[in-house]
């Protein structure tokens, strides 16, 4: 419970620019697992 609270203090602590990149990464993730679904 503690960790992720840590992880969470630790990724609003970071700029902006470190958020974006998490989220571009996640979104990317998200595309490729919906190509996958979608060949399979």
């Amino acid at each position: 419970m503690w960790f992720g609270r840590y992880v969470f203090i630790s990724i609003m602590s970071k700029n902006r620019y470190n958020f974006k990149a998490v989220r571009l990464h996640l979104t990317r993730q998200t595309n490729l697992s919906v190509k996958t679904a979608i060949v399979n």
